[in-house]
């Protein structure tokens, strides 16, 4: 069991830490917000704390509720502070309501209160104006089905939920259509869904900044074999970038796949003219054989381990021995000491697919189940990882 820190020794490992290293030093970084959370926890009352997280969600739902009257762009629009008053004229939200939403919006530093009930934007109000983030909050599905929970459950025995077609969302909307029916069958929510999607890896860099590329996956690729084939990868950004970044030096061709829907809906000129489009449903046989990489963003954490063998069933039917390899890019949670957003992140995917997150220890497990052998493991705390994979070869 790890020890709990006593107050002086977190406020002693504080005072240590030169602020100007922060800037360059994102570990360092980490390794603050760690400790001062650790030192919040430290300082708060049990009781209190305990309590706290019983009214907790009412932040949330101050946030969604100022999303909807567009309280944040109103605010970001004037450089000086706004009235409550005001705000009521441009959103038409009435004053004490907006006055009522806006002081808990406050209190947890989302807008700055400038007097008795004017408003002024700080860092965060501007991020929660931005359009992906608006509709990030306008997805309120996620925590509708999650209230729901403790219900669901209790009904299933407490049972870890395993099917895409009976898991909190599905409870909570009277449905039976997965997570992505279910959207489709909403535009509006779709449309929100997909724009939040755009904008859920956050301030952390890509995968390309920080993997080698060139030393294992360009360095034996050949030119006259299909170089990736990015599976499930929606309207094309992840394989537009590593154009961009890789084209010039590597030949092979590079494939976009998604449902024909997806597919379809992306515009002539939006990809570059090297990238071949390809409508496909990844539970079905893969097209696509002895391509030297097979990536995966942000799937499998959609589904739980029966469904994820039947997409890796397919990839390593598709992939050559000693040659394909296998990128997962997605969070790579910890076996111990797991922080509150990765675990968060577990959650939601258990809520609006019966899908999870997964640990190294569980990757090694899944891909080994397959018939696939991990040959390397990368993680970033707080941020998605890669897990590189190739096909199993018996001895």
């Amino acid at each position: 069991m790890a020890a709990v820190m006593k107050v002086e020794d977190l406020l002693a490992q504080l005072a240590a830490i030169d602020p100007a290293s922060l800037e360059k030093n994102p570990a360092q970084t980490m390794e603050v917000l760690k400790l001062s959370k650790q030192l919040t926890t430290t300082l708060e009352a049990p009781i209190d704390r305990a309590v706290d997280y019983i009214f907790k969600p009412f932040s949330f739902v101050a946030l969604r509720l100022a999303v909807g009257l567009n309280l944040f762009e109103h605010i970001c629009a004037n450089n000086s502070p706004v009235s409550s008053a005001e705000l009521a004229k441009l959103s038409g939200g009435e004053e004490i309501l907006i006055s009522r939403i806006l002081r808990v919006v406050a209190s947890i530093g989302f807008i700055t209160q400038a007097s008795s009930y004017e408003w002024l934007a700080n860092p965060t109000t501007h991020a929660m104006a931005l359009p992906p983030i608006a509709a990030g909050y306008r997805c309120d599905m996620l925590t509708r089905s999650a209230m729901s929970g403790a219900e669901y459950l209790a009904q299933r025995s407490w049972k870890n939920p395993s099917e895409p077609r009976d898991a909190l969302l599905q409870y909570a909307f009277n449905t039976k259509m997965n997570l992505f029916e279910f959207l489709a069958s909403q535009p509006a929510l779709f449309a929100d869904f997909n724009l939040f999607m755009g904008a859920t890896m956050g301030t952390q860099p890509i995968w390309l900044d920080w993997f080698d590329v060139r030393g294992r996956l360009l360095a034996g690729a050949k030119d006259d074999e299909v170089l990736l084939v990015d599976v499930g990868g929606g309207k094309g950004h992840d394989v537009q970038v590593f154009n961009e970044r890789f084209g010039k030096e590597a030949k092979g061709e590079l494939v976009l796949q998604d449902t024909p829907g997806v597919i379809g809906d992306i515009g002539d000129n939006a990809l570059d003219g090297r990238i071949k489009k390809m409508g496909h449903d990844f539970f079905e046989p893969q097209p696509v054989t002895g391509a030297r990489i097979y990536f995966l963003h942000h799937i499998l954490h959609d589904w739980s381990d029966k469904y994820c063998l039947e997409i890796l069933a397919h990839l390593r039917d598709a992939m050559t021995p000693g040659y394909s390899k296998l990128i997962i890019h997605d969070l790579v949670l910890p076996d111990m000491d797991v922080s509150e957003m990765q675990a968060r992140f577990d959650l939601a995917m258990m809520t609006i697919n019966s899908g999870m997150e997964r640990s190294a220890h569980q990757f090694t497990e899944l891909l080994g189940k397959a018939g696939l052998k991990v040959t390397g493991v990368w993680s970033w705390p707080d941020k998605d990882g890669v897990i590189e994979a190739e096909v199993e070869i018996a001895v």
